[in-house]
């Protein structure tokens, strides 16, 4: 029965709120069985019911009732490095925020300063919430670079050059005495966003792609993330769409980061959209990022300026292209854009969509969603914070049944 318990209470965590009459069909138990186990668990604290407000069709019966984890149950942290930011958030078990702090700072190359900074950020809010360490059931960072599974090792990145080969999930572990995982900043972020974000409801097979200054991917199959076997999968920057293209540098030729990156983009127009660029950087008291330099190009193309206009739409097509091979190969039900890119609404959705359609109306009943991002800057933390809360991690599982056996007791 302990282990119809362990099963009843997983289904409700990775599929909350769900009927009972589901519980039973994803586990296979009897609704006896089901209904009993639900009320243990309520009784422990460790779930909530609710009777579903919508009558029957035929206006007759039983109303279903719905089961999800007590949302002031226990707590997760989810960290995010990204080259210039480090930023961190608590949330319940129902992924509502509690807590959010955010440092700019040189993270790329000073792995243990920015580490430092989190666990800063992390103590700070810990302590701003009143929130009593035991009840957090731990902590994800969400990486912009590839982390192998299951050793938590960073493998090289262009983003993150000086955490490659570290283990950063490990120290953190260490610092903060608590458990800790990692994961890669599109995947989770996909995670977010197929979690409570743009794509929550439609469907359990998700894409995300991220169109800034580089390029993310993150993928979601049967509503988990999809790391594959060492934690790389996702990897469209890498997609080769120009065999005979710009040396890229992981070593091929013509990935889809040569063609639509920040660098190919600006490099399109640096003949004749230079002065311009140097104009508004010159009105600043710092040198414009490159993602506030694609909000430019972005700008101009609303403004009508053709050459932007065209750079964009070639972007789109490339993107396109990209993710209908994904699409044949995975069959999603929903693709999320996001990124600085995605700011462009129909400049860059109207052509993405038609090169997407074009290829893939064979796959589903109707053409599969495209949508702009809800979560934006903040995906990926909360995309981490959904990665504790559904984890499976030995650490963490227990982390969550002591607080249970302590609400109960």
């Amino acid at each position: 029965m302990a282990d119809h318990r362990q099963v009843v209470l997983d289904t409700i965590r990775d599929n909350g709120p769900v009927r009972l009459s589901e519980i039973e069909r994803l586990t296979g138990l009897g609704r006896t069985t089901v209904a009993g186990l639900v009320n243990d668990l309520r009784t422990q604290g460790a779930v909530v019911t609710a009777v579903e407000r919508r009558q029957s069709p035929a206006g007759t019966g039983r109303r279903p009732i719905h089961a999800r984890l007590n949302p002031d149950l226990a707590r997760v942290v989810g960290i995010q490095f990204e080259h210039t930011l480090v930023r961190a958030a608590i949330t319940d078990l129902g992924l509502n925020p509690l807590a959010e702090r955010d440092i700019t700072m040189r993270v790329a190359d000073d792995p243990l300063g920015a580490m430092t900074a989190a666990i800063d950020l992390v103590d700070t809010m810990i302590r701003s919430i009143d929130l009593p360490r035991r009840r957090i059931i731990g902590v994800a960072t969400a990486l912009a670079a590839p982390v192998e599974v299951p050793t938590g090792i960073v493998r090289q990145s262009n983003v993150l050059r000086g955490w490659s080969g570290l283990q950063p999930a490990a120290d953190l572990s260490r610092r903060l005495r608590l458990p800790v995982i990692a994961g890669n900043d599109a995947t989770l972020a996909g995670f977010g966003e197929a979690t409570i974000g743009a794509a929550r409801g439609r469907g359990r097979h998700v894409v995300y792609v991220k169109l800034s200054a580089s390029i993310g991917c993150g993928i979601v199959i049967h509503g988990q993330p999809y790391g594959g076997a060492f934690g790389t999968a996702g990897e469209l920057a890498h997609m080769a769409v120009d065999r005979a293209g710009v040396l890229c540098f992981c070593g091929s030729r013509g990935c889809l980061h040569t063609v639509v990156g920040g660098h190919a983009i600006l490099g399109d127009l640096r003949a004749t959209h230079t002065r311009r660029l140097e104009e508004a950087e010159s009105a600043r008291d710092a040198p414009l990022t490159q993602d506030e330099r694609l909000g430019l190009v972005i700008e101009w193309a609303r403004a009508g300026d053709p050459a932007c206009i065209r750079v964009l739409k070639e972007v789109a097509e490339h993107v396109g292209q990209a993710l209908a091979n994904v699409c044949n190969l995975i069959n999603p039900e929903t693709i999320v854009v996001g990124g600085v890119l995605s700011r462009a609404g129909d400049l860059i959705f109207r052509p993405l969509r038609e090169r997407v359609h074009s290829t893939t109306s064979h796959l589903s009943p109707g053409p599969i969603g495209i949508v702009p991002p809800e979560l934006g800057e903040r995906a990926e933390v909360m995309g981490a914070c959904a990665f504790v809360m559904r984890s499976n991690t030995p650490a963490i599982r227990k982390r969550l049944q002591d607080v249970i056996e302590q609400e109960a007791g």
